[in-house]
């Protein structure tokens, strides 16, 4: 009998899984080779054709792979022994993957199972691996009142897509919400976002605004709270598997936001005025400021006249202020006097060493503009009091500067009509079409007082008006024009010269003229240019002015015949007496004749008197004349 070697050999495979196996993880499957005789087995030949859900890893033993074939070639099985092979492979797919090993030759005939049993199924989910990383932008110490940006990376490492991820961060109390992207929700303190679909090797950023309203070290975790697959990453933006743990803990430090405002009631004012500052300091928080001050250092050109304050107290340089809590405003009220010209600036510095200041620590400039001015008085006086028509006078014009500054100034002094300007001192400039007497660029310092004076003669006996006009290079709260006015010494006034007058008689036919004549003189002699009158009558019948002999004519009219009294009346003025004199008119019928001298002096007894003062006042005026 040839009896051949026989072998009887039996290949189990296992897995080391069961039940739902997640996809991506790695798997170690067992397949145990068993000789049972009756021959040793040699040159045994096994081949695992893996399904395409599974990569392979690794494996022991003399193997080859081609494709998602792996073969390993045992050189030889005792009869009753056993060769073990182990292969790892990982999970890349999803549903029940099979894997089953079989003998595909050996040297011996085999009596036993060419193929493992199907028990190395593995049903296999879909998973996930999600890494959440949350940074923030800041770092060191921050300023509680900041905004600060943090970035969540939601990165899938698969194997799997992940669907309808969702994220969630609980905002610590110390944190405001002010905004974020992706499709988000908000409850209270809680910002949930829903993720439709990341790819696996793809992340998605979340960016979210908050505002810091609290101090201290604020941590903040962000969570996956939810997918529709396992996720076998970290959960939790605080995991081992963050780059670098919690790093979006943020340390805030208190901080205040002042803002100082500094108003003045008037930008341009004058020198010696009173100016008004309102300085306002306001805290807009986020946290109380302590130990503030205001630095107030008034411009040397003002005076300090009051200050209020609504909290402290200001020593003239600074305002001590201490706390102001969120939100309140307190306020600084200085009363100053300039004191000085041009433009005064006023700068207040606000600083708190307690905390750090986002606000504006200083306020620009508050400008004002101080304008020189002068305040005046005028005084115009004369050295007589009882003047008359042809006197000479002197008037005297007196400047005060009563301050605060000094004024170059321009002075005109504007001369009555019925004044004769004769001089002027202090080199006046007489302009005698204008009949001005000009000082110009007179300079009167602040307290000093100037004067004038202007001499003149009086024409007549009307009002007398003169005036003083004051031009100043900077402003005159004070007299830029003053008058002098006064009337020659009316008859009420003087004893008035004592005057005499003579009317004629005069002889004439009927509807001819009769003139009327009037001698007018004084104890001096005769008086030119005053006005007779004449009265028919008791009937005004005309007037005229004497001539440089003292007499004066005028025709009148007759209309029928009789003997009529005519009267000639002086009225006097400011310096001669009234007078008058009464004559008769004899008219005559036509063809009477005119007795001779008919037109002689009057009857009354008075003409040799009166020819004696004609003689002594052609006397007396030749005399005058001969001196001369």
């Amino acid at each position: 009998m040839n009896v051949t070697p026989s072998i009887n050999l039996s290949i189990v495979k296992t897995v080391n899984v069961s039940g739902v196996v997640l996809n991506g993880v790695l798997v170690e499957y067992t397949i145990n080779v068993t000789n049972r005789g009756p021959d040793t087995a040699t040159n045994v030949n096994i081949t695992d054709v893996l399904d395409d859900r599974l990569i392979f890893v690794s494996a022991n033993g003399s193997y080859t792979r081609v494709g998602q074939a792996v073969s390993w070639t045992i050189s030889s099985i005792l009869n009753n022994n056993s060769y073990i092979i182990t292969l790892i492979v990982q999970l890349n797919g999803t549903g029940n993957i099979s894997n089953i090993a079989n003998v595909t030759g050996t040297d011996q005939n085999n009596t036993g199972n060419n193929s493992s049993n199907n028990n190395s199924t593995v049903n296999v989910t879909p998973s996930i691996n999600l890494s959440i990383v949350k940074t923030v932008n800041v770092s060191g110490l921050v300023l509680n009142g900041a905004l600060v940006e943090y970035t969540i990376n939601v990165t899938n490492y698969g194997p799997d897509t992940a669907t309808n991820v969702n994220i969630t961060d609980v905002l610590d109390n110390r944190l405001i919400f002010v905004s974020t992207n992706g499709s988000y929700t908000t409850v209270g303190q809680v910002v949930n976002w829903t993720i439709p679909s990341i790819l696996n090797g793809n992340s998605y950023i979340i960016s979210l605004i908050v505002r810091l309203n609290g101090t201290g070290n604020i941590g903040n975790v962000v969570n996956v709270t939810g997918s529709d697959q396992n996720n076998t990453g970290n959960n939790s933006s605080s995991g081992n598997n963050s780059s670098s743990g919690n790093n979006s803990t943020v340390i805030v430090t208190p901080s205040v936001n002042l803002s100082i405002v500094k108003t003045v009631n008037v930008t341009s004012a004058l020198n010696g005025e009173l100016l008004t500052y309102v300085i306002t300091v306001t805290n807009n928080g986020p946290d109380s400021a302590t130990n503030v001050t205001v630095s107030e250092v008034l411009d040397p050109r003002l005076i300090l006249v009051s200050n209020s304050t609504t909290v402290g107290s200001y020593n003239g340089s600074v305002w001590n202020i201490g706390t102001i809590n969120v939100n309140q405003a307190v306020t600084l009220t200085l009363a100053v006097r300039i004191n000085g010209t041009g433009v005064i600036g006023n700068n207040v510095t606000v600083s708190t060493p307690d905390q750090n200041n986002t606000g504006n620590n200083n306020t620009s400039s508050n400008n004002t503009s101080a304008n020189p001015y002068t305040n005046l008085t005028i005084v115009i006086t004369v050295n007589s009091t009882n003047i008359r028509s042809g006197d000479i006078f002197k008037y005297t014009i007196t400047i005060k500067n009563n301050g605060p500054n000094a004024t170059v100034s321009d002075i005109s002094f504007l001369l009555s009509k019925y004044l004769t300007y004769l001089s002027s001192s202090a080199n006046g400039v007489y302009n005698s079409q204008g009949k001005t007497v000009n000082w110009n660029l007179v300079s009167i310092d602040n307290g000093e007082t100037v004067s004038f004076d202007v001499v003149a003669r009086v024409n007549g006996s009307s009002l007398v008006l003169s005036e003083v006009n004051v031009s100043t290079d900077i402003l005159n709260l004070g007299q830029d024009y003053a008058k002098y006015q006064f009337n020659p010494l009316s008859p009420f006034d003087v004893v008035k010269k004592k005057t005499h007058l003579f009317a004629y008689d005069t002889v004439v036919y009927v509807g001819d003229y009769a003139i009327l004549k009037a001698f007018l003189v004084d104890d001096d002699g005769q008086l030119e240019d005053k006005l007779i009158r004449f009265y028919v009558d008791g009937e005004l019948v005309g007037s005229n002015y004497t001539d440089s002999e003292g007499i004066a004519i005028f025709a009148y009219k007759t209309s029928k015949v009789g003997a009529f009294k005519y009267t000639a009346r002086f009225a006097g003025d400011s310096m001669y007496r009234a007078s008058q004199d009464t004559a008769t008119v004899k008219v005559l019928a036509k063809g009477n004749t005119v007795p001779k001298n008919s037109s002689g002096m009057k009857h009354t007894g008075v003409p040799i008197f009166a020819l004696l003062l004609v003689l002594l006042s052609a006397f007396t005026v030749l005399y005058r004349r001969k001196k001369e």
